[in-house]
Parts: structure tokens; C-alpha cells; sequence
């Protein structure tokens, strides 16, 4: 795919992550005891041999940019294209943007570009894929936009999702945004397919008559008289929109199976790489069903969990399907379950936390319990 240019849409702030994204985009949300969701697009893109990556930043950037730094992780620490993390569009408040001003925002990375397609994609889905037979889908029918999907199971609901109307031929017929009857179960991954100069005349359509909303001033707009095709993606896909989402796609990669489908496929998932001590456990620690970074110090009970690096835990206490975050600590005889510990949270001795899977409970950054 030598010949397509890859923009990552990691800078929104999902609101109802709450605590997890009070400091950081949804593209910089740790997952699975070392990634961010980043990653795992970002490896796909890679993966599929794009070798021009841009992305565009918004709001509690910092994070994200100290997770990419070069982009060298991802082997795009290169002398002619590789990654650039793009500043952040400041015309007007951040509430008011849509990701029609933040393209607008980068329309100058875009014309600068040789490349003739895009590959405009968001940063919250875990899946391992290459975007290869996407593009050759996308040429053979001479579409306009080509929509990446996958199929949910029956009542499967999410806070943001758009459904699409799909007839024998791949075609998309029709749209629907959040709706409150869902009337299929193909639900858009965000990743989208097309030449570049029709995403440059689409945003300067929609800026001239202030139109924000891709979706809604593009694709719901252009469906009728643009050739918008659905290609369907079949493997395992994870969606984070909010907490009882982003503890389901953590524990999820407790999964063997699932695991085994997203780090043991031919294409390898990258992260920023961070060398620390082997994780030590003491002669009182039980482990189950759980994965536990470098770097930790496990003398108590950890089951059905994700711990992060540099944890402690201590002699008597008990985390149960629960996330730990970097650096944070659990006392002795401490109890956690169903809880989301953010990066240096200190749980001190013989405290309990106890949520539920439908309802879990999250301490923020730097908290004291």
C-alpha cells in the first residue's frame, strides 16, 4: 500500500471513560498491561506496509506523544515519510470541533502528501488486520468510500456506534447514528477507504457550509448519490466507548483464544518498548488466569486480572477482575474486585474495593484509598 497515506484520529476525549481519559486521549488508554490503544492500529498500518502515518492531536495529548516519541517502536522513524503527530487545530474550542475541523486543521499535511489514497481511521478498537484486501476492495469497485465493518451479535450495544444498511453487492444503502432500535448488527469500525482528493473536497465542502460531522455531513449526506461500499472485517474486534466497555476488552484478553488471534497472528502488535527487572514473586503469591507485566513485586493473590508495570502487591492482599495501572501499589490484606486502578494509585492495608462487572469501580491518577 505504497501508495496511501494513513491519518489516525487519536485525539478524542471519550467522555464516558470518565477518570481514565481525564488526562489522556482515548488513543494513549493503556490496555493490556503494556499497549495503548494506539497500537494496535497503528501495527495494523504498519503492517499493511503504509509507510506515511499522521496524527492528529486535540486535547491531554501529552501522553500520546510521549508513548510514539519518533514512531521508532513502529519503524517509522524515517528519513522520507514515517509519523508525525500533528498539533492540534486551534480556530475554535475544542467542544465545538468536529472531525471535519480537525481534518481542516491538517489540510496542509494532506496537500503536501504524493500519496493518491487515504486510510482515515479512530484509535479505540483492538484488532489485528492488514488494510491490503480493503484497499483491493476498494479499487475493484471503483468506489468512493469503502467502510470497514463487522457484524455484533444480537443485543450488543454501544454508546457511539454507526449501523450500515449493506445490500448483496457490498453497497451501503443507509446509515444510522446511535439509533435507538438497532436494525442490523453492521456496525462501523471507523476505518475508512478512499482517494484523497475526494476527502479534500468533502472537507472543504463541509467547512464552506459549516458542516463538522464526517459522518453526518459525509456519509449520511453523500449515500445516495456517492458509491459508499461496506467491507466486513470477521475477527476479533474491541471496542472501548466506556467503562464497563474498557474492563470487558481487558479482560477479553484473557481469552486464550481471542489473545492468540491478536499477538500470535503473523502480523505482531508494537508498543513502546520499556526494559525493566523481571516481575518477582514472593513465596505467598497466587497467580490465576491473569497477566502481569515487568517490573512488579507480587506477594498476594492476583485472579482473572491485568496488572501493569511496577505494581505492588502485597502479603494477604487479594485483586480480583480488576485492572492495576503503573506504579500502583496494594496494601496488605487489601481487597480489590471489579476495580480499575489508574497509574499511582496506593491502596493502603486492610482497605476494600468491591464494583461490579456492569459497574466498576475507577480511582484516578495519584489517589490515595
Amino acid at each position: 500500500m505504497n501508495d496511501t497515506l494513513a491519518i489516525i484520529m487519536a485525539g478524542e476525549n471519550s467522555l464516558e471513560i470518565g477518570e481514565i481519559t481525564r488526562s489522556r486521549s482515548i488513543g494513549a488508554v493503556p490496555v493490556g498491561a503494556r499497549y495503548r490503544t494506539i497500537d494496535f492500529v497503528l501495527s495494523n498500518v504498519v503492517n499493511s506496509h503504509i509507510e506515511r502515518v499522521g496524527i492528529p492531536t486535540q486535547t491531554y495529548y501529552r501522553s500520546l506523544m510521549d508513548h510514539l516519541g519518533s514512531g521508532a517502536a513502529w519503524d517509522l522513524n524515517r528519513k522520507r515519510y514515517g509519523l508525525l503527530v500533528l498539533p492540534p487545530y486551534l480556530g475554535k474550542s475544542s467542544e465545538d470541533m468536529g472531525d471535519i475541523d480537525i481534518l481542516n486543521g491538517i489540510r496542509d499535511y494532506l496537500a503536501a502528501s504524493d500519496h493518491r489514497y487515504v486510510l482515515l481511521t479512530g484509535s479505540d478498537l483492538i484488532f489485528n488486520t492488514t488494510f491490503d484486501e480493503l484497499a483491493e476492495f476498494h479499487k475493484q469497485k471503483h468506489a468512493d468510500i469503502t467502510i470497514m465493518y463487522n457484524t455484533v451479535t444480537t443485543g450488543e450495544r454501544f454508546n457511539h456506534h454507526v449501523e450500515l444498511k449493506i445490500d448483496e453487492d457490498c453497497r451501503v444503502l443507509d446509515i444510522g447514528v446511535n439509533s435507538a432500535r438497532q436494525k442490523t448488527q453492521k456496525v462501523s469500525m471507523g476505518v475508512m477507504y478512499m482517494e484523497k482528493a475526494y476527502l479534500e473536497y468533502q472537507i472543504d465542502r463541509c467547512i464552506a457550509h459549516g458542516k463538522h460531522d464526517f459522518v453526518k455531513d459525509v456519509l449520511m449526506h453523500e449515500k445516495k448519490r456517492a458509491k459508499i461500499y461496506g467491507f466486513e472485517y470477521s475477527g476479533y474486534v474491541g471496542r472501548i466507548h466506556d467503562i464497563k466497555s474498557y474492563l470487558k476488552c481487558n479482560m477479553d484478553l484473557l481469552n486464550p483464544e481471542i489473545s492468540a488471534k491478536l499477538f500470535d497472528a503473523p502480523q505482531k502488535i508494537y508498543t513502546k518498548v520499556k526494559d525493566q527487572v523481571p516481575t518477582l514473586y514472593g513465596e505467598q503469591a497466587k497467580v490465576k488466569n491473569s497477566i502481569v507485566a515487568d517490573g512488579c513485586i507480587i506477594n498476594g493473590t492476583v485472579e482473572n486480572s491485568i496488572i501493569f508495570r511496577g505494581v505492588q502487591i502485597e502479603k494477604g492482599a487479594t485483586v480480583k477482575n480488576s485492572i492495576v495501572m503503573q506504579n500502583s501499589s496494594v496494601g496488605a490484606n487489601a481487597r480489590i474486585q471489579y476495580t480499575i486502578l489508574d497509574k499511582s494509585v496506593l491502596v493502603r492495608r486492610d482497605k476494600t474495593l468491591i464494583g461490579q462487572d456492569t459497574y466498576p469501580i475507577v480511582v484516578g491518577k495519584n489517589v490515595v484509598i
